[in-house]
């Protein structure tokens, strides 16, 4: 940009602020560019800044916030509210600095990902409605490590005001820092006040001559088009994006342009236009050539003034036969000259006057621009104590003009110069062509500037785009005229006056409801359109290429034919419906299933909901128009008056009524106290619960307002039987009464929408339909198999001793909105498909995995005209699979859309059908995301925060958006609240990683920053341990310190240490003389007694290293020990060795002179070395037992019970058999694989001490103490990736140490509080975790047998002493807690003791079996029924394809008994056995089991 000679100083006076502000015409310019591309990027300037150093960032914040209170321009918003623009200045306020912390990420791409968040984060628009015009986002990398992105709107700066912004910024940071007072004097002129002098000076005539000016300097000058390799507009989906060439100008050529500048009295800037102006020449063929560049209007009385002062000026330059490059430069110089004297005539306004011709799409008057500045200018931030560095963008920015050359002149290094060109038109080639020849023919001309120029031959230049003919080509433009017809019906789809024909359906409001009644209106004007071809080609441009390449129908589509009345029941039906009913259908598997949920519990009454809206209304309630408008919506919609009735007919049906008649209620509530309307509201909602709905009648829906004396404002509340309205439906309903409602109220007819050719009956037959499909069944089947259902983890739920509350935990994402719409965007994708994709990847936390599929709630309307309209219960829940592959968070978004296009046709395969043909056995789903968007409804008309819902349903979590706030409904047992906090944080995790941008890493954890905090506390490598003894150097102390001490005892045999000392001396003789020497293997059985333990000392006294196994293999002198995958070395040892008496001793239980430690494991073996070696080394005493743990519990238990043992090593099974039961005065080190429930180890507690020391397969020692890690090792849950796990989630668990991590052979969880929770090794895991958070059980082991080739499942519990063995309730309990069926174990057995291994652990082979008659359950009748019930029961399961035994005990709904079944079943035994089931009857608890539901038809038929 040029900074033009001054003007006189002339200071603007003070705007009235109360009158309204009017825009500058630089701003004008900048409001009608941001209307056109309101999230275009090409007038956005920014600054990426790299901070090092100690930063202070309150200090930083006050300061930007200072500057924004000096400078009302960075805090002005704008509107329009009529024809003419105005400026709204905020009063100050608190400045939001945006903090992103990037410390999650792995450190070795710590920085790439800082630099790809800056540019994203420099490419956010503004709102200039909503936002003030500076943003500023500071991303920490590390301690003293940051970037500060800077972005503000050229709205509201230009060059110079970058250069004022940094030099405030530097004063007010010092200011903030040391408190002194920065010499800033306050600005003499607001921007405000320039605009309105400036406005008032353009409504009058001082512009007249400046305008006649550039009109006879303008005048006649020709549109002559740059050669682009595409017309403006052909692109498909235009993006001004820009691209750069960089230019190399030569020294000398440099030298030679300041010498020539100097020559002719111009400037450099002057010179390189001039060339610039012969390149465009040649490029256009034409002598007559315009070409545009910024110039500043700013005056010395402004120089302080933060805005934008900078204007458009163009320099023409017309050529002769002869003029050599000095007449030319003379020619620019006198233009840029006149160009400065006449600046301040806003462009527009010399576009208006000289009313040039332009081409569509082309900039008028000029298409190439250009301009100059001081590249030193980059380092004008400073700030006090920081090394500041100022990054490029590493993504280009949108492109103002189609070709635009911009040249930098740096002191003593010369010129540097980039030709940005905008890649919708020209081509990389071309501009590296153009730039090459710009730089060769500057060279020339510097090097020859008397001579003639030489004209170019003039390049072809690509045709107008309403000249392009239509090529079935990517990137080609469809038929102009089909193009024009979609244009109409996509705005009136989308509610728009008018549509761009590339603006993407998804910016512009589309989502899927809206691409259903797009595709049905298409298909009425005859093309071949599905929704889902709307999702793939999202323009009205792209879908009219897609749509020209098919073949056409011949005239109108052919519609699916509509269901007359009657049309989908039988004769013998129909002739049995009462009089007044107009037409009947049969149910949707939907519909069925939640009426059987809601049958299931009448006391609960789930899918009856209400809803309360505080509504806008300052008038008083006019209960006579509410009653009648609501009645008009009633009248009007067959589904409000619809009833159910299951018995009656041959298959349950829904009956329309000719009329349902309803009155509206209304409560005057008096004077709230001081909870406010909540009380009232949970009060009337609490009452709707208890009172049922009779779905016999219509209409199933209560409306009701709620007044208060000292309330302005009032409520309605609707209750509905959910079966017959959906979300979309029944807010359509809501908008629909109280529109009504006000037209009513102003004592006007209420307008009738237009019937439309669809009914619920057509989505009815539509269902029926996709049911018969086995394209759809392929599907679905391809969705399921392989996959598991999302799971939340048993500790998550919470307390079952309390009752159930059914609650709703929200999370609040307003502030990142605007940028997940962004992602959507840039992705080609949908806002619907951004959300379900950060659903997925906190499922993929919660289950630990990939394999796996959530709940979507699809709208399986009809894409047929008018669907959209008809209220209705069109919902169906289906598994939607979570991708894999995705390495970005966009690669991740644009997999889930492509997921969501292809689900698309078909959503209406009913759920119900896909659980009972392809589900595991059981709910195919317990998680389930519903994305919401009510564009019907005003919410100008509501409080929409304050709406207050009380819903229930039977999934353990319902997950829906709405308006930017994630909402998560579940119940007490299912989530406990603290869980509940734990998920929606993970929620605002994944969200703020999406709203940072596409290329973030999608696989990486992304975990809360206070649960990475808290998980980092596993983490204790990095704590100094300093040197610890090897074993040998705290022997030889020990045996110092107290030679006489008792050392080692087994039997009668017994050592003191001296004795110890001198045996290890004499075997160590014995081994040298056998020839081993330093790292030779000795090999030690793992046997009992003394002598083991003194070779073993022995071995390690001559450098051997020891083993279990033979091997003739020698190894490193520093190897002590060999496992089977692993070396041990002898500082490993030690280290294991002084972690058991450093945990000890900090959990009060140390080891020294005077402990006795009972060890039964063998002294030598890998289990039991460790901990010999701990008391040995503390002077403690050791007493080894004869035989391994299973022989001697005998002898354990003796010798505990005498008294004097003070640690004990050993397994939950075998403490619990050692141990008296009144408490003892003993530590027990209780090891073990993990399996041991909480219930055994808090009973173990109450005999003894015990601290938990948890084992890892391939390691010696221990890993954890108590759920926590020893000093210089780290503890990880994790998934199969490797990723962290969030606290209570079963993963794998690692350990580390300094020789790196590895897999410890067990699964666990990290407990609320951050220990870890052993799970013992993979297996059904989740039954023996389940299993141990029944009250009745206090340990337990399951293991998988095979009864003819069948995978078995047998469980075996110990109880809590003096509890019941239940087995059938305790698989209850398991159902309840949704295990599925393939974990139930199919059998039960108690047991008294664990059978054991030798070394004390349970021996699963030696588990009894069903097999075993002796532990056995004691047997039943296996069929307390009659043959009418079992073949009743067998056919209904037929159908569901079960072909096994029916058991009696066996969950009916994991042997295939559906909603849909469960509705047939019911009615075929009230006509069977001549009973009725009354309405108000719990068959939850009657359908449970064969057994149950006999006993219940057997209770009925007596009380008949």
């Amino acid at each position: 940009m040029v900074t033009a000679p001054p003007n006189p100083p002339r200071t603007p006076a003070r705007a009235d602020r109360s009158a309204p502000l009017p825009l500058s015409s630089g701003q004008q310019q900048m409001w009608l560019l941001h209307q056109l591309a309101p999230g275009g990027r090409a007038y956005l300037m920014s600054w990426t800044l790299r901070l090092t150093g100690a930063l202070d960032v309150e200090a930083l914040r006050r300061a930007w916030e200072r500057i924004t209170e000096r400078h009302e321009i960075l805090r002005t918003r704008y509107e329009q509210p009529g024809d003419i623009p105005r400026q709204l200045v905020d009063p100050p306020g608190p400045f939001a600095l945006r903090m992103i912390d990037l410390g999650g990420e792995p450190a070795e791409r710590r920085e790439q990902r800082a630099e790809q968040v800056a540019d994203w984060e420099r490419r956010r628009p503004f709102d200039l409605t909503r936002h003030h015009p500076v943003r500023v986002s500071l991303i920490r990398t590390g301690p003293e490590q940051h970037l500060m992105v800077v972005t503000v709107h050229h709205i509201a700066c230009d060059d110079d005001s970058y250069r004022i912004i940094a030099a405030e910024l530097a004063a007010c940071y010092a200011e903030a820092l040391t408190g002194t007072p920065a010499a800033l004097a306050e600005p003499a002129v607001q921007y405000a006040d320039f605009a309105a002098v400036e406005h008032a000076r353009s409504t009058g005539g001082a512009l007249r001559a400046h305008l006649d000016h550039w009109r006879d300097t303008l005048a006649d000058a020709p549109e002559v088009p740059l050669p682009l390799d595409r017309p403006h507009g052909a692109a498909a989906r235009p993006e001004r994006r820009a691209g750069l060439v960089e230019l190399t100008i030569r020294p000398e050529t440099a030298e030679g342009v300041l010498a020539l500048a100097a020559a002719h009295r111009a400037t450099p800037f002057m010179v390189l236009l001039a060339a610039y102006h012969v390149m465009i020449g040649r490029l256009t063929g034409n002598r007559d050539v315009t070409i545009g560049m910024p110039v500043s209007t700013r005056t010395p009385d402004l120089d302080g003034l933060l805005g934008y002062l900078v204007n458009t000026v163009v320099v023409r330059s017309r050529r002769a036969d002869g003029d050599s490059f000095a007449d030319l430069v003379g020619q620019i110089r006198g233009g840029v000259l006149d160009a400065f004297d006449h600046r301040f005539v806003p462009f527009e306004r010399v576009v208006d006057e000289v009313r040039p011709a332009r081409g569509p799409g082309a900039n008028p008057l000029f298409q190439a621009a250009f301009d100059m500045e001081q590249a030193d200018e980059d380092g004008a931030f400073e700030l006090t104590g920081l090394r500041i560095e100022r990054l490029g963008p590493t993504v280009a920015p949108d492109a103002k003009f189609d070709l635009n050359l911009h040249v930098a002149a740096a002191a003593g290094r010369g010129l540097f110069a980039r030709l940005e060109y905008d890649t919708a038109v020209i081509d990389e080639a071309s501009a590296r062509t153009w730039a090459a020849e710009w730089a060769e023919l500057l060279d020339d001309l510097i090097r020859h500037p008397g001579a003639p120029i030489a004209d170019g031959a003039p390049r072809a230049a690509a045709p107008a785009a309403d000249q392009v003919p239509h090529q079935r080509t990517a990137g080609a433009s469809p038929a102009a005229d089909l193009t024009g017809a979609m244009h109409d019906i996509w705005a009136e789809v989308l509610e728009l006056d008018r549509i761009g024909h590339q603006e993407n359906f998804f910016d512009v409001g589309g989502d899927s409801l809206r691409a259903v009644a797009l595709a049905a209106r298409l298909r009425v004007e005859g093309l071949e359109v599905s929704a889902a071809d709307v999702f793939a080609h999202q323009s009205i441009e792209e879908l009219a290429a897609w749509c020209a390449e098919q073949t056409a129908a011949p005239g109108a589509a052919e519609l699916p034919a509509a269901v007359a009345p009657y049309a989908l029941i039988d004769d013998r039906d129909r002739a049995a419906l009462p009089e007044d009913v107009v037409d009947a259908y049969p149910l949707t598997a939907t519909q069925l299933g939640m009426i059987i949920e809601l049958r299931a519990r009448p006391d609960v009454n789930t899918y009856q909901d209400t809803t309360s809206y505080l509504v806008r209304d300052e008038e008083p309630v006019d209960a006579a128009a509410l009653q009648q408008a609501t009645q008009l919506v009633v009248d009007r919609h067959e589904v409000l008056r619809t009833s159910f009735d299951l018995n009656r007919y041959s298959v349950p049906l829904q009956l329309v009524h000719r009329a349902a008649p309803i009155t509206v209620g209304v409560s005057a509530h008096g004077v709230l106290g001081a909870g406010g309307w909540r009380p009232a509201l949970e009060e009337y909602a609490a009452h709707e619960r208890r009172n049922p709905m009779a779905i016999t009648g219509a209409p199933l829906i209560r409306v009701h307002a709620h007044t208060a004396e000292d309330a302005k404002e009032w409520w309605i509340t609707i209750t509905e039987c959910h079966p017959i309205l959906e979300g979309f439906s029944f807010h359509t309903m809501l908008m629909e009464i109280l529109t009504g409602y006000r037209e009513l109220r102003a004592g006007r007819t209420p307008a009738e929408p237009e019937p439309v050719p669809f009914r619920y009956a057509d989505y009815v037959a539509a269902e029926a339909a996709a049911r018969e499909s086995q394209e759809d069944r392929a599907y679905w089947r391809g969705v399921v198999q392989g996959r598991s259902d999302t799971t939340l983890p048993a500790s998550w739920q919470g307390d079952r001793t309390l009752a159930r509350e059914r609650y709703q935990h929200m999370l609040d994402f307003r502030d990142l909105e605007d940028d997940l719409r962004r992602l959507a965007s840039e992705t080609g994708t949908s806002m619907k498909a951004v959300l379900l994709a950060a659903h997925l990847k906190v499922m993929s936390a919660v289950v630990a995995g990939e394999d796996f599929y959530t709940g979507l709630v699809c709208d399986a309307r009809p894409e047929a005209v008018g669907a959209d309209r008809v209220l209705g219960m069109y919902l169906n829940t289906l598994p939607f699979a979570m991708p894999t592959g995705a390495r970005t968070w966009g690669e991740l978004v644009r997999a889930v859309y492509d997921g969501l296009t292809e689900l698309w046709p078909h959503r209406v395969f009913p759920m119900q059908v896909v659980q009972q043909e392809f589900g595991p056995g059981g709910r195919l789903l317990d998680v389930f995301f519903n994305y919401l968007d009510f564009r019907q409804v005003d919410q100008s008309w509501f409080d929409w925060d304050a709406t207050y819902n009380d819903n229930d349903n039977e999934f353990a979590l319902h997950v829906f958006t709405i308006s930017g706030i994630l909402k998560v409904n579940t119940t007490s047992h299912r989530l406990g609240r603290e869980a509940a906090d734990r998920l929606t944080a993970l929620y605002r995790a994944v969200l703020e990683q999406l709203a940072l941008g596409p290329d973030g890493d999608a696989t990486a954890a992304c975990l809360p920053a206070a649960e990475r905090d808290l998980l980092g506390l596993l983490d204790r490598t990095g704590e100094p341990g300093g040197e610890v003894e090897t074993v040998l150097e705290a022997f030889a102390r020990t045996v110092a310190e107290q030679p006489e001490a008792v050392a080692v005892r087994c039997g009668a045999e017994v050592l003191d240490f001296r004795e110890l000392s001198a045996r290890v001396r004499e075997i160590a003789v014995e081994l040298r003389a056998d020839g081993v020497r330093p790292g030779s293997p000795v090999t030690l059985a793992p046997e009992h007694g003394i002598a083991p333990l003194a070779r073993l000392l022995a071995a390690w006294r001559v450098g051997a290293a020891v083993t279990e196994d033979d091997t003739d293999e020698t190894h490193p002198a520093d190897t002590a020990y060999l496992l089977p995958t692993t070396a041990v070395t002898h500082r490993r040892i030690a280290e294991a060795v002084h972690r058991v008496r450093e945990e000890l001793a900090a959990r009060g239980a140390a080891t020294g002179p005077g402990s006795t430690w009972l060890c039964a494991q063998p002294p030598t073996s890998a289990a039991g070395l460790v901990d010999v070696l701990a008391a040995l080394t503390s002077g403690a005493a050791v007493h080894l037992t004869t035989a391994p743990p299973a022989e001697a519990l005998d002898e354990l238990r003796t010798l505990v019970a005498a008294g004097g043992v003070t640690h004990l090593p050993a397994t939950a099974p075998v403490a619990d058999r050692v141990l008296g039961p009144d408490p003892a005065a003993v530590t027990v080190l209780l090891t073990g694989d993990g399996q041991d429930g909480p219930a055994a180890v808090a009973a173990l507690r109450t005999r003894a001490t015990v601290v938990e020391a948890l084992t890892a397969d391939g390691r010696l020692g221990h890993v954890a103490y108590d759920g926590r890690p020893a000093r210089g090792l780290a503890l990880r849950v994790q998934d199969t990736h490797g990723r962290p796990l969030p606290r209570g989630v079963v993963g794998e668990l690692w350990a580390e140490d300094a020789d790196g991590p590895r897999p410890t052979g067990r699964l666990a969880r990290t407990a609320a509080d951050g220990r870890v929770v052993p799970l013992g090794p993979p297996g059904p895991y989740r039954t023996r975790e389940l299993l141990g958070l029944h009250p009745a059980v206090l340990d337990s082991r399951v293991v998988e047998l095979r009864d003819e080739g069948r995978p078995v499942l047998v469980g075996h519990v110990r109880t809590v002493p003096g509890a019941d063995f239940a087995p059938d309730e305790i698989r209850r309990a398991l159902a309840e807690r949704r295990l599925p069926r393939h974990l139930i174990p199919d059998t039960l057995l108690a047991v008294d003791h664990w059978p054991l291994t030798p070394a004390g652990q349970v021996d699963p082979d030696r588990l009894p079996t069903a097999a075993d008659p002796a532990e056995a359950a004691p047997e039943q009748d296996a069929r307390p029924w009659d043959d009418g019930f079992e073949d009743l029961l067998r056919g209904v399961l037929a159908e569901a394809s079960w072909e096994g035994g029916l058991d009696p005990d066996v969950p009916l709904a994991d042997i295939g008994l559906s909603s849909m079944a469960t509705v047939g079943l019911m009615v075929a035994i009230e006509q069977l056995y001549d009973i009725v089931i009354p309405d108000d009857f719990q068959i939850v608890d009657m359908f449970r089991t064969p057994r149950m539901l006999w006993e219940k038809i057997t209770e009925f038929r007596d009380d008949a």
